[in-house]
């Protein structure tokens, strides 16, 4: 499950602390802007496949909650300053399930329709 009040991270840009949050205001935010779904567009990350200006719009997307001002230049040099940041951002918004947490949910599949 995300979990948002870790899903922030900060760096300094231009000499002013910038702080992203991936929140799903966010989210919606870079849907608007991408033309696509922001989860799509983020798996397509999490393969380490998805382009710059996806990855820009996001990050632009992540500052807004705080920076409501920012532009897509400060962006765009966070990711050259921040790259660990960026990862950590998504890392910690969108975590990879735990495998206790799905051998729970294929075990309560398998009784609720198994007969043995």
């Amino acid at each position: 499950m995300a979990d948002y009040a870790t899903g922030e991270v900060r760096g300094r840009v231009r000499g002013r602390l910038k702080t992203l949050c991936l929140d799903m205001a966010a989210l919606d935010r870079f849907e608007a802007a991408q033309g696509e779904k922001a989860f799509t567009a983020l798996d397509e990350m999490s393969g380490d496949d998805a382009g710059f200006v996806t990855l820009r719009r996001l990050v632009h997307a992540a500052m807004a909650k705080h920076h409501p001002d920012a532009t897509l230049a400060e962006a765009q040099a966070f990711i050259a300053k921040h790259p660990k940041q960026i990862r950590a951002l998504l890392n910690r918004a969108l975590p990879e399930p735990e495998v206790g947490e799905d051998v729970a949910d294929a075990a309560q599949g398998n009784q609720s329709g198994a007969k043995g």
